[in-house]
């Protein structure tokens, strides 16, 4: 069973970049541009781990740990 990660960046060059490494060391990834789409893929999907970036556009990646909880 494949661990999925979750990738949350609002930055394409880093989220790619990040993306490829992951996904050619075996991982299954998502990725979501801010930290509304995120919130809503960690709620569908239930990712094993999540790369969050703090400063995103709308909901910051402060606010999404503090929803998560």
């Amino acid at each position: 069973m494949s661990k999925t990660i979750l990738i949350i960046e609002d930055d394409k060059f880093l989220r790619e970049l990040i993306a490829k490494k992951l996904i050619q060391g075996g991982y299954e990834i998502s990725e979501a541009v801010d930290g509304e789409e995120g919130m809503k893929k960690i709620k569908e999907e239930k990712p094993n781990l999540i790369l969050l970036d703090l400063i995103l556009p709308g909901i910051d990646g402060f606010e999404v740990l503090s929803r998560m909880k």
